[in-house]
């Protein structure tokens, strides 16, 4: 009964009312329902009178359980008690149910779901499901017994709302799990337009927020009215809401239906935390790389390859970036040139060139069919650390979570079927995030053989379609470059099948001691990471890599296969 006042619980006319709406008898009127006949279609309907002095014994003791004994003689006086004596049983029970949720009597709710399972979704009130009303009263442990006895945690109520807007609107963080776990859908959006990660960051709810994206909840998610999280916090959230929905990739850039930004909405609102964290940031990676030797581009120009290793279907159109704030490899504007005017002389893709962090928003990502990391290094969309001198705590927290809002938006391209190629260092960049280096397949972890050492690759897998076409009948071949190790996790041949790899007894002694015991140094790969496709290879540190042509063909394999153009076998080497 809840949402109603005492007086209309107790009306004749309510109660009478509420049994026509559906609690599951006839239709009836009137106080002396007792007398009336049975209905014809009183078995197909689950209804079952009872002898007139049966029937009253039966309500009796339902409002016994319901009310309590003090109450009875008000209901008597009220002559509505034979009323209840017409309820259905699993009517009768469910409003007992109901009635022990609204005293908090968790053993009696046990008892009555021990009795009839079916009560944990089917409750008395018309339009309030028993996990609704245990969450709107704050009763977490009925809830969670609720959720234990396979209550509906999708059902919704009279506002389309579902168990997990209300464990947000009274902020219960720890009903989530429980909710996630029973199959609760968390981004359903409610009668306003409003999933419940919109109303966490509209109040200000941090744990409920990261409980529901712990969960799983979307959190690119739109009201429906095009606003996303950050617009909500924007309006009257804390810096750590608003931090909380940049480092989880929300694009501040969305405009929802009203033509607002989010910042634009901070401004609005003047909040002050919103303004600050969403005004947009004007630092860019900038390099000044020395030229190409007019001797090297010569050389380029003699290693390109005539043909795409697979036939051209569609046009292709790549992004490279070389953005660094660690170790900048001089051997960079060599690749760069050389990936360039491969594209054109093969035709099999087009080639932009741009460290611009522009790149990486979610809608620019999808115009290429990959992204290829020349040697990038470190956090590549942030500024080097001896530059951090140069930016507030703040400025240094924004281009932070700017980077990490970046490299989701990459990791979430790939997944979706984006192509994703990383040459030589790529493996040296972004130690401070776990689902880079599932994605790109390893971290590099030293280089035991440095750019000088002689070394032999053995071609693992020669009749892989990104190997045969490449190499042929060779099953070795030697050159000079640095060779990387990776570090143990989270590199594995379980995840990776393996082209290419270094054998170190064919090669010259490492500088440093190496620190893999099991010898194993992998040169080469290809993965599939969602519906993308990922192919690494660490050679690329010395400009000459970039001048032989069976290593431009091997390039140009891995970015055909990135884009979709060559079909390849990714089931791992381990399996």
């Amino acid at each position: 009964m809840i949402g109603y006042s005492f007086k209309e619980v107790f009306s004749r006319n309510r109660i009478a009312s509420l049994y026509r709406q559906g609690f599951g008898g006839p239709a009836v009127s009137g106080p002396s329902l007792s007398h009336k006949p049975d209905p014809p279609n009183a078995k197909a309907s689950g209804y079952m009178r009872l002898s007139e002095r049966e029937g009253v014994r039966h309500g009796i003791s339902k409002v016994k359980n319901l009310f309590g004994t003090p109450l009875m003689k008000i209901l008597e006086s009220l002559k509505i008690l034979p009323l209840f004596a017409l309820l259905p049983a699993s009517t009768a029970a469910s409003m007992t149910v109901d009635a022990a949720i609204a005293r908090g009597d968790l053993r009696e709710v046990e008892r009555q779901l021990a009795d009839d399972p079916e009560l944990a979704s089917q409750g008395a009130h018309p339009r309030l499901p028993p996990l609704h009303q245990a969450i709107l009263r704050k009763q977490t442990d009925i809830a969670l017994a609720l959720i234990a006895a396979d209550a509906d945690v999708n059902a919704l109520d009279s506002s389309q709302r579902t168990p997990v807007h209300l464990a947000v609107e009274r902020n219960l963080p720890e009903l989530i799990p429980a909710l996630a776990e029973a199959g609760a859908k968390l981004s359903t959006l409610d009668s306003v337009g409003w999933s419940p990660l919109h109303w966490a960051a509209a109040k200000d709810q941090l744990d409920v927020a990261e409980a529901l994206i712990a969960a799983g909840a979307d959190v690119h998610k739109q009201t429906a009215r095009g606003g996303t999280i950050l617009h909500e916090a924007a309006s009257t959230g804390s810096e750590a809401m608003v931090r909380l929905c940049l480092a989880q990739g929300v694009d501040p850039n969305v405009v929802a239906s009203d033509g607002g930004t989010a910042l634009e909405v901070a401004k609005a609102f003047e909040n002050e935390a919103g303004i600050r964290w969403l005004t947009p940031i004007n630092w860019v990676p900038r390099f000044d790389d020395a030229p190409v030797p007019p001797e090297l581009s010569v050389a380029i120009k003699a290693a390109l390859p005539v043909d795409a290793i697979v036939p051209i279907t569609q046009p292709r159109r790549i992004l490279v970036l070389s953005a660094t704030s660690g170790f900048r490899h001089k051997s960079i504007p060599t690749g760069k040139e050389a990936l360039v005017r491969m594209g054109e002389a093969t035709g099999a893709y087009t080639a932009v060139v741009s460290d611009s962090p522009a790149n990486f928003e979610r809608d620019v990502l999808q115009t290429f069919d990959a992204v290829v990391l020349l040697n990038t290094t470190q956090d590549f969309f942030m500024p080097r650390q001896r530059e951090k001198d140069q930016f507030t705590d703040v400025e240094w927290a924004r281009l932070q979570v700017r980077h990490d809002r970046l490299v989701d938006n990459l990791i979430a391209y790939v997944r979706g079927g984006g192509g994703l190629v990383g040459i030589h260092s790529a493996t040296d960049s972004c130690y401070g995030h776990a689902d880079f280096g599932q994605t790109i397949g390893g971290y590099f972890d030293g280089h035991p053989w440095t750019s000088k050492s002689r070394v032999t690759i053995v071609v693992e897998d020669p009749v892989h379609a990104i190997n045969q076409p490449v190499f042929g009948e060779v099953v070795d071949f030697e050159l000079v470059e640095e060779i990387y190790q990776f570090a143990e996790e989270p590199y594995s041949r379980e995840r990776l099948r393996i082209l290419l790899a270094l054998d170190p007894e064919r090669s010259d002694p490492p500088k440093r001691v190496p620190k893999r015991d099991d010898g194993d140094y992998p040169v080469a790969w290809v993965q599939s990471v969602g519906e993308g496709r990922v192919f690494y290879t660490s050679l690329g540190h010395n400009h000459h890599i970039y001048t032989d042509p069976i290593l431009l063909k091997h390039f140009l394999a891995g970015i055909q296969f990135a884009c979709g153009d060559l079909d390849a076998n990714t089931t791992p080497s381990g399996r």
